[in-house]
């Protein structure tokens, strides 16, 4: 087990009671920028959906309750029990198929998917310009992808990375390997797919 792999687990495998996803809350309780991905998401009754990097399997079991057929993935494995013991207890274990894989090896499952969906989990995934082939070669023609991302490009975040995160009692929700998204890995992402990017209103003081 390398070190990105120990620290996901160790952050999974914490005391963890599986709750209901109820539809209408999971979208109200959301902030801002998530409320915007899910939107982006929009109708998934009937179709396939990936989700890479699943975590603890909210997402997932949302989708699935909202009547789409869900792949979940992640590589660790203490996240795959979650998500399985939460589709259980919400009643969609037959909608969801959990698999712990590396995103590098999603080809294995030897699917398509009318939906790829992730949240805060391209900027993890090493060699990114191999990552963008096997993402374009598991959505289905006419296929979306959505994620939410953190990006390079807020220099308030970049600054809190590297001189306040870890330190000063701010707690660190990330491995070492992780860095936010850079414009050459949208421009990577923009030779195979039509990107669109959207950016949240950063708002420190209104009247």
């Amino acid at each position: 087990m390398d070190s990105s792999q120990q620290f996901w687990d160790q952050t999974y495998n914490k005391h963890y009671e599986p709750r209901i996803i109820d539809i209408e809350s999971y979208s109200r309780k959301a902030g801002l920028t998530e409320q915007a991905f899910l939107r982006l998401i929009g109708d998934v009754s009937g179709i396939i959906i990936l989700e890479i990097g699943c975590g603890t399997g909210e997402l997932s079991v949302w989708l699935a309750k909202l009547g789409a057929r869900v792949t979940a993935t992640d590589y660790s494995r203490s996240a795959i029990e979650r998500i399985r013991s939460l589709a259980q207890f919400n009643d969609v274990i037959d909608r969801i198929n959990a698999y712990q894989i590396d995103a590098l090896d999603l080809s294995k499952l030897g699917a398509t998917y009318d939906l790829i969906v992730g949240k805060y989990i391209l900027h993890h995934v090493e060699p990114f310009n191999t990552f963008v082939e096997i993402l374009y070669n598991a959505m289905q023609d006419n296929g979306r992808g959505v994620f939410i991302e953190n990006s390079s490009r807020n220099a308030l975040l970049m600054f809190a990375r590297r001189n306040i995160v870890g330190r000063f009692g701010v707690p660190k929700y990330g491995d070492e390997e992780e860095h936010p998204l850079e414009s050459m890995e949208i421009t990577t992402l923009e030779r195979r797919f039509n990107v669109r990017q959207y950016f949240p209103d950063f708002i420190f003081l209104e009247c």
